[in-house]
């Protein structure tokens, strides 16, 4: 058993003969600590085990200072009423605190008789804002998706091209800033975080011209991937007809005409049509195709596209369609097949007598469905979660090797100025600055491709209900689909949604 005795400026420890306990030795400490003591632990472990000592004094600090861990605030605990404001001062002083010392709070605690208030607060550091582009085109509507299936599709107003001239600004680039050191209550720094630069890629046929990313050509300009492209462009200004010939082209199509009957487009890239489309016409695009006055088909009407297609109406065509389909006012009597979704859901939008094969839902305000069918091939959650996974897997590994590289253009970029500052040759290091940056190139490419496709499985998961959906947004009639496996005819239908579940269970809601 031990006894604690204060007086003003001391303090008396009393102990019965013999050992103090470990509980009891942690007791006398931290009580002493309450007192504001300064211990020596070694002296008191040797008073609290020593049978034939009795008694110790100690001294206590009138003025008691605690540093927090990380040295960003001060305390002080006061253990006499007449400490002065200079005595406070020098005892911060002592103890090394030499920033962010809070005179005035100091002064207001003495005056308020206050015994434990802050003397000190560091700085925290501030880090670097990330830069960033400021696009001086508008975007092409990146929210097609969503306002197609709630019926609000303006096909006219999609602007889904983006016309650029030669010299055009695309874009700003605001640089990422440095940001602002901090410190601790004594006087270390604490280094910002310097601002991430904005990650983008460009494409031939733009350039960097100070700040600003602009385009080298006329053409249709897209910001995909992260990269800035200007495709260039074959402009037709009239129509396609026996004066142009068919038309077999590298680049995208932009006709401002009509396709006249029984012609053929070819592109490697985007097919625009202002016009319609007369029978027999044969479509073929490795991008989207945009047909702004819609398709009067026949027998021989063909359109082929490995991205989506946009038109008016369809009619009395065959049409193979990787992306997702968007129509402004009707489907009749047409042949379809898609690894998207299906929108026709504006107030005209009437799916009549076709056959359709869809990945994964339609979108339809109105369906008569006579004799024909809508398949929907569906997909599995389970197995689109485990794609993103592997994608997010693919992304962490990717960023430490983009990381590692990037040290190595910085470390190779030192090393060419320090070569060329004493005159030495350096050309074998401007070489292997060409290879990584080509390099680091082609993984920030691969890195934004990983993004966008995680993002566009993300949308899937998002909007379509169940593994594959039908959503009536008016009524069906004669509606004879398949979801997945799973047959269904449904004499007439209003405002629902038909889908099929991850057990194979098809659903009305």
């Amino acid at each position: 058993m031990f006894e604690i005795i204060p007086s003003n400026e001391r303090i008396k420890i009393k102990k019965s003969h013999g050992k103090l306990s470990t509980e009891e030795i942690k007791k006398l400490l931290m009580d002493l600590a309450s007192y504001g003591v300064k211990v020596n632990f070694n002296s008191i472990r040797n008073f609290s085990l020593k049978e034939d000592a009795d008694e110790m004094t100690l001294k206590i600090e009138k003025i008691q200072i605690t540093i927090s861990a990380d040295e960003m605030e001060a305390y002080v605990k006061l253990n006499s009423k007449d400490i002065t404001f200079n005595e406070i001062i020098e005892s911060i002083e002592k103890e090394g605190i030499c920033y962010g010392i809070l005179e005035n709070e100091i002064k207001s605690a003495l005056t308020e008789g206050k015994e434990k208030f802050p003397i000190a607060k560091g700085k925290e550091p501030k880090n670097g804002k990330d830069g960033y582009l400021i696009f001086h085109v508008e975007l092409p509507n990146k929210k097609v998706r969503e306002n197609s299936k709630e019926g609000k599709i303006d096909f006219y107003n999609l602007d889904i091209f983006k016309f650029v001239k030669k010299d055009q600004v695309l874009a700003e680039i605001i640089p990422p800033t440095p940001g602002e050191d901090g410190m601790t209550v004594l006087g270390r720094k604490i280094k910002a975080t310097l601002g991430k630069k904005a990650t983008y890629t460009l494409d031939k046929n733009t350039f960097i011209d100070g700040n600003y990313i602009k385009s080298k050509i006329d053409g249709v300009f897209s910001f995909e991937e992260g990269k800035f492209t200007v495709s260039p462009v074959l402009l037709i200004d009239g129509d396609v007809d026996l004066s142009t010939g068919n038309i077999n082209s590298d680049i995208t199509v932009q006709i401002m005409g009509w396709v006249r009957n029984g012609f053929k487009i070819s592109s490697k890239k985007d097919i625009i049509i202002e016009g319609g489309v007369e029978k027999d016409v044969v479509l073929n695009a490795q991008g989207s195709i945009v047909i702004k006055g819609g398709v009067f088909g026949g027998p021989k009407s063909e359109i082929f596209c490995k991205k989506n297609l946009y038109s008016k109406f369809l009619q009395d065509l065959k049409a193979v369609v990787e992306g997702d389909i968007y129509v402004n006012d009707y489907v009749i009597n047409c042949n379809i097949q898609s690894n998207g979704s299906l929108f026709l859901s504006t107030n005209n939008g009437k799916l009549i007598n076709t056959n359709i094969s869809l990945k994964y839902a339609a979108y339809v305000k109105e369906l008569i469905g006579g004799k024909k069918k809508i398949k929907i091939k569906g997909f599995s959650r389970k197995e689109l979660l485990k794609l993103i996974n592997s994608y997010m897997n693919e992304k962490t590994k990717l960023k430490k090797i983009m990381v590692d590289w990037s040290l190595k253009i910085k470390n190779n970029v030192l090393e060419i100025a320090k070569l060329k500052a004493e005159g030495d040759d350096f050309t074998h290091l401007v070489i292997e600055q060409q290879r990584l940056s080509n390099g680091y190139k082609r993984m920030l490419e691969t890195y934004s491709k990983l993004e966008d496709k995680i993002n566009q499985i993300k949308e899937i998961l998002l909007h379509v209900k169940g593994e594959g959906a039908i959503y009536i947004l008016n009524k069906a009639v004669d509606l004879k689909t398949t979801l997945k496996t799973v047959p269904l005819e449904i004499t007439e239908i209003k405002n629902s949604v038909i889908y099929i579940d991850e057990n194979e269970e098809v659903k009305k809601e």
